[in-house]
């Protein structure tokens, strides 16, 4: 529709309200620029306007009883197109089975029981939260926008779960909590990149016509649904959506499931400690992958598992990565998993140290610099090892245009090996991060002694700096921060 296709009368929108159309009668307001044509009862209804946001550009188009808002087709393909470079091709998991891990809501126990888990586990998650969890329900409350930018940069990412885990009124609810609610993250959590959304359970408290829809968010619980006005919105705005319309279990195969919308997961919140370890058996042997959800206000309640049980869980996990038959990996890479053994690594098969230079503008600087000492065989596997000690003269590896290759924002884990050079002696194994040209940085410390041991631990990479930067070069730094001599080998930074 067009300005040469219709007759247009112009109005205040404040007359708006107040005109009576013809059938033939079409009315733009000079104040928003929108369109009106005559309703049933000939009061002006919206059919197109072209609007901007953070989202993009957007239409109004009347769908069934709904004045929707449809977002441009640009924006989308560029939306998806964003999601699959930064993951397509780049997790492959071997002939492994792999895991996800979830947690919704209940920031204050995540903080006080769950997180520490997690941590000493170097396991990743991803948290599912609504944008108001300070103040919507006390469960959150005591958790500030810092902490859980700080969770992500430890190894997390963030879904969006709506405004408030609750009932809304109108499309225009149902875009508040889709839409605006990713907005109002994005500005609590500017550093993060938001992956997707998740399906909020909603207790409905309207009725279908205060709401516009039979149940909150369309419910999503079979294909059908997803050809409401909730299925549209949510794929126009997100590249991912979980709800329970999908599949729990997906076998991984040599391509890409690319299951986008409607996956469903397992939750611990319904499982006993052996149910929960059953799951994990079963994808092993079955070389397929699972999401798993978990509240954490929930555990130690009334026949659910205890935080301890939920420990001994993680540990299971944990044991069957080590035998190697199961991989951890982010819920925004579950459409992307294969059984191949291409898997994106930062240090580009560098880390172990073969045949690589000192290439100060990209790859390894200071590899064999004053004070350090570089060694051709002699570490886990015969392979080379460098010794760092002196702390101003620390090796580092460099990898450049990190925001045009799609790592920023992303999440991966840090793995290696180190050891105290002395005989009987300890030392602290570091690797420090940063992104150049802002103050974003993030170190973690191991003590180690004289054996070598395996170093891993989960990160993720910065949407922008603090100050709004763009992030072009991230330094990494396995280092030694105190102690004896450290010696490190066999290093990779791999997509999660």
């Amino acid at each position: 529709m067009s300005d040469s296709e219709i007759k247009l009368f112009y109005a205040q929108s404040s007359e708006v309200k107040n005109r009576i159309l013809a059938p033939d009668e079409h009315l733009r307001s000079i104040d928003t620029g929108a369109y009106y044509v005559a309703g049933p009862d000939g009061k002006p209804q919206a059919v197109l306007t072209a609007t901007t946001s953070a989202q993009g550009v957007e239409k109004l188009v009347q769908i069934g009883p709904n004045i929707e808002r449809e977002r441009g087709q640009q924006d989308i393909e560029l939306m998806r197109q964003d999601a699959n470079f930064r993951r397509m091709g780049r997790v492959g998991m071997g002939n492994k089975a792999v895991i996800a891990l979830r947690f919704d809501d209940w920031q204050n126990a995540f903080k006080t029981s769950v997180r520490s888990l997690m941590t000493a586990r170097s396991l990743p998650y991803s948290l599912v939260t609504v944008s108001r969890w300070q103040t919507a329900h006390p469960w959150g409350s005591d958790v500030t926008p810092a902490e859980l930018q700080q969770y992500v940069s430890e190894g997390a990412e963030v879904f969006v779960h709506g405004f408030d885990h609750d009932d809304y009124v109108g499309y225009d609810g149902l875009y508040g909590n889709v839409v605006t609610a990713r907005q109002e993250l994005e500005e609590l959590l500017p550093m993060v990149k938001i992956q997707g959304f998740s399906l909020p359970g909603v207790t409905p408290i309207y009725t279908a016509d205060q709401r516009g829809s039979a149940y909150p968010y369309d419910q999503l619980s079979n294909p059908d649904q997803w050809y409401g006005p909730a299925g549209r919105l949510l794929m126009r705005h997100y590249p991912i959506v979980e709800s329970d319309s999908g599949p729990r279990m997906l076998h991984i195969g040599a391509n890409p499931n690319l299951y986008f919308y409607g996956r469903a997961h397992e939750s611990v919140d319904a499982l006993t400690l052996d149910a929960a370890k059953d799951t994990i058996d079963k994808i092993v042997r079955e070389k397929k992958s699972v999401r798993v959800m978990t509240h954490a206000g929930t555990l130690g309640l009334p026949g659910k598992m205890t935080v301890a049980e939920f420990g001994q869980w993680l540990d299971y996990i944990v044991q069957k990565r080590n035998e190697g038959v199961l991989e951890v990996v982010m819920p925004s890479s579950l459409p992307y998993v294969t059984n191949s053994s291409t898997r994106l690594d930062l240090m580009n098969g560098e880390g172990k140290l073969i045949g690589v230079a000192n290439t100060p503008n990209e790859g390894w600087y200071r590899l064999g610099a004053p004070y350090q000492n570089f060694y051709p065989s002699g570490g886990p596997d015969d392979l080379p090892y460098y010794e760092t000690g002196i702390e101003n003269a620390q090796p580092s590896y460099v990898v450049t245009g990190c925001t045009q290759q799609g790592y920023n924002g992303e999440s991966f884990m840090f793995e290696g090996m180190a050891r105290a050079k002395t005989a009987g002696s300890t030392g602290s194994a570091r690797v420090q991060m940063s992104a150049a040209g802002t103050s974003w940085s993030l170190g973690k410390t191991f003590v180690v002694g004289d054996a070598w041991t395996k170093i891993r631990f989960p990160f993720t990479l910065p949407k922008v700096g603090p100050n709004g930067e763009y992030i072009t070069t991230i330094w990494f730094s396995p280092q030694r921060y105190g102690g004896d001599n450290i010696y490190w080998a066999d290093m990779s930074v791999l997509k999660l």
